[in-house]
Parts: structure tokens; C-alpha cells; sequence
């Protein structure tokens, strides 16, 4: 299948806050992840002479499938980002199309993704990259494929540091928006009964189901296709959402649903700017022990059901 790269390139005094409407607007438009250049990421040290550039611009980049529909995808998405985020005040942006095969959409991500240590335990590595672990490292082996999550951007790092704090043993842990799977992974790597992914992408789904079997995790896992927790039918002793701010927003008001009492919602894809929003609406809806981490302009929000 052939794909329509839509970039939105952003040059702003806020480009944390203005790459998440962006964000934003992909998903209203029915896309399921996006791409986010961030040229303040550190690279990770490991990465060699094949390493790709550092991005030079703030950009958003979503995907569309090359279908009749485009045009009017384009167009939608070009109206869309002028209503929510008017050019002037310091502010401009400029969005360019370009066209590519799933295969080289695919083998792009390798270029990008290298081993990378996101925190004093765990290691996540390419299925490609050789890596030498140490004793007492977890080592996540991962293959994004068309999805997304290759743990790198640092709401996936947060929300992996924060998994390492509060899962235990026999835990039942729900992904919601699981991606390529890598923060079910973790968990399951950490001793959790059981988990599960939903993600409105059902290529996600499965390439999340291909990374859990290529890491040794047969039978305590499931994955499946839903919106959100609609089609959730369980009680979660730990729920993890790294997805958008206004998602985690309605997520707030029902993912109390799924959770056993006193259980843990870790919340991430939230920028600075929108973090006390996110808190006030955890404490709005019966969540108590709320506390944040931030990391490079992002921040992962916990709170105790």
C-alpha cells in the first residue's frame, strides 16, 4: 500500500503545546499515531556513524493511506490546523505532502531506532541492533513495524519508569493505545498475571501480540482492537494511557470503570503546559495520590483509583 506522508512543520514560542494540537487533529481525522520530531531529543549514545540526523524543526508527520478519500483528508487536515492554530504572534507553520511505500515507511524506522537505556533496569533494543546485555538488565526487544512506540520519545520512558515503581507480581496491568505492545511488554517483563492491549488500530494490535511472543510472552497476554476502554470487559490493578492530552482528558471520567479499587493510572503524552489540567481532572474524578514526572518538555501523570 502506498501512504500519504502529511508533515506539519511548527516554528513557535511553545512547539510542545503546539505539537500536541497537531497531534490532536490527526487523531479527530481517524489516525491512530503520529511521528514527532523533536530537535531537543538527546540521541542516545549508543548510536553509531549510521545514526540519522538530528531533526532540525519541530514537526508533526501522520500517515494517511492513498485512497479517493485523500484529497479531502488534505484539505480537512489543512482547515482544521488554521482553526486551532492561527498563524501570527510568533507563531507559523507549514505543512507539506509527500508520498511513500509501506515497505520504506517500515525500514525507515531502523534508521532511527538503536538501543537505548530508559532507565537503571531496562534496555529496549531493535529485533536489528545487536546488544550485549548486563546482569540484572531487562532487555525489550522491539519491531514498530507500521506501528508506533519504539520507546525512545520520552512519554514511552516515563511511563516505563513509572510501570517499574508500582507493578507487582500476579498484577492484572490494561495498555490502552498500546501501539507496537512495548509498555505491555514491560509490564509482563516486571512479573504482571496478565495483560492486556486495546488499540484502535488493528495493525497495531497484532504487531503488539508479535512483540510480546518475540520476547518470551506466550500466554498471560491479549490484544485486541477498541477505542479506548469501550470494549474492556476486566478490573485493572494498573491502567497505562501514553497517548494525547485531550484523550487522556475523556479518558479520565471512565477509566475508573476497569480498575480494581486503589489501583494505579499512569497517564503520559501530556505536555508541561497541559499537566495541571490533567491533574485537576484526575482529582475531579475520585483520584487521589496524584503525582507527575517530567521529562524534556513531557509529563506522566499518576494517580492512585
Amino acid at each position: 500500500m502506498k501512504w500519504c506522508a502529511a508533515r506539519v512543520e511548527i516554528d513557535s514560542g511553545n512547539p510542545h503545546a503546539d505539537m500536541d494540537t497537531v497531534s490532536d487533529v490527526f487523531l479527530e481525522l481517524g489516525l491512530s499515531g503520529v511521528v514527532l520530531e523533536d530537535p531537543g531529543l538527546e540521541p542516545p549514545e549508543e548510536w553509531g556513524e549510521d545514526a540519522v540526523q538530528r531533526p532540525d524543526r519541530y514537526a508533526v508527520i501522520g500517515y494517511f493511506p492513498m485512497t479517493d478519500t485523500l484529497s479531502r483528508q488534505q484539505q480537512r487536515l489543512e482547515d482544521l490546523v488554521a482553526g486551532c492554530m492561527p498563524k501570527g504572534a510568533g507563531r507559523s507553520y507549514r505543512i507539506t505532502y509527500s508520498s511513500i511505500e509501506e515497505e520504506d515507511w517500515a525500514e525507515a524506522w531502523k534508521s532511527y531506532f538503536h538501543p537505548i537505556r530508559v532507565s537503571d533496569r531496562f534496555v529496549v533494543k531493535p529485533t536489528w541492533r545487536d546488544y550485549a546485555s548486563e546482569a540484572g538488565e531487562i532487555v525489550l526487544e522491539i519491531d514498530p513495524g507500521m506501528a508506533f512506540g519504539t520507546g525512545m520519545h520520552p512519554t514511552t520512558v516515563l511511563c516505563i519508569r513509572a510501570l517499574e515503581t508500582v507493578v507487582q507480581p500476579g498484577m492484572r496491568v490494561l495498555d490502552v493505545g498500546t501501539g507496537s505492545g512495548i509498555l505491555a511488554l514491560a509490564a509482563a517483563k516486571l512479573g504482571a498475571a496478565q495483560v492486556i492491549g486495546v488499540d484502535m488500530d488493528p495493525v497495531a494490535s497484532a504487531i503488539a501480540a508479535r512483540n510480546l511472543r518475540l520476547n518470551g510472552i506466550q500466554n498471560n497476554f491479549l490484544m485486541f482492537t477498541g477505542r479506548l476502554i469501550e470494549s474492556v470487559r476486566m478490573k485493572a490493578d494498573i491502567v497505562v494511557s501514553n497517548i494525547l492530552t485531550d484523550v487522556v482528558l475523556a479518558l479520565s471520567e471512565t477509566v475508573r470503570d476497569v480498575m480494581t479499587e486503589g489501583g494505579i493510572w499512569i497517564a503520559s503524552g501530556i505536555v508541561e503546559s497541559k499537566a495541571q489540567v490533567v491533574s485537576e481532572a484526575l482529582k475531579n474524578t475520585g483520584f487521589q495520590d496524584i503525582d507527575q514526572e517530567m521529562l524534556e518538555g513531557w509529563v506522566c501523570i499518576r494517580g492512585r483509583a
